[in-house]
């Protein structure tokens, strides 16, 4: 299969559903071998079945990102399984409701450990791989909460504006090895995360008031700035953020 990533071998974890399931999709019809890791099992497979219907090819890996030993189980199956791993997508994440100063210690641990650390588990240990051999590149999902956060998500924001610092601090560490590391901001986009917040109409016409291109994001939004950052189309671009909100941070 050609495309813009032909004989590449991308991870995308998350990718059982909304955002990392999209990007999964389009790397595969760009000519990745794409590895699909989410925490379900069903997910993981029904994405799977979705891309090799298309043509694709891809496997299901059963991972909890903040499993460290678990994460590096998966790289080193994929790498024997592929010959190598040339992207990584980090998308695992989840959102933890509560302000500042409700939160308890768990949750605020549980958003920090899946948000943030899952990213780095993920991103050490396909970068062992990466720096030894001819390069690659990384792009982590972070969200416009990182730059401008809402109400009640304060570990949420903390842990985002995590992963854009992580994103250019190991941009610095692996430029002299070809490895890029870029992260996608994601304002609103409509996955299952979101419609949850709109169960009272007047939430959801408040959010869409604020944006000035007049819709909420698809996943296919976010999908196609992940080709582009993945792509030897961005062989120039390394330690950024791209914000992706239909302009809603403009104001």
């Amino acid at each position: 299969m050609g495309g813009r990533l032909a004989h590449k071998t991308a991870i995308v974890t998350g990718a059982g559903q909304g955002i990392g399931r999209e990007i999964a999709r389009v790397f595969a019809a760009e000519g990745a071998r794409v590895a699909v890791v989410d925490m379900a099992a069903a997910t993981a497979a029904d994405t799977v079945a979705s891309i090799v219907a298309e043509g694709g090819t891809a496997a299901a890996f059963v991972v909890d990102v903040c499993a460290r030993e678990r994460v590096d189980q998966m790289v080193g199956d994929v790498v024997a399984m592929y010959g190598g791993v040339d992207v990584l997508v980090n998308n695992a994440g989840t959102v933890v409701p509560g302000a500042a100063q409700e939160m308890t210690d768990e949750e605020w641990d549980r958003c920090l450990r899946i948000n943030l650390s899952g990213t780095f588990y993920c991103a050490r240990a396909v970068l062992r791989h990466m720096l030894a051999g001819a390069g690659g590149s990384i792009v982590n999902i972070s969200s416009s909460s990182a730059f401008y956060p809402v109400p009640k998500r304060a570990a949420y924001a903390a842990a985002k504006a995590g992963v854009y610092g992580f994103t250019r601090a190991a941009a610095l560490d692996c430029a002299s090895k070809h490895v890029r590391v870029n992260a996608i901001a994601p304002g609103a986009i409509l996955t299952p995360l979101l419609e949850a917040r709109f169960t009272d109409p007047s939430i959801r016409e408040d959010v869409l008031s604020r944006i000035p291109l007049g819709r909420f994001g698809r996943t296919a939004d976010i999908a196609r700035v992940a080709l582009f950052l993945a792509s030897s189309d961005a062989d120039y671009v390394t330690g950024q953020v791209i914000i992706v909100d239909g302009g809603a941070s403009i104001p």
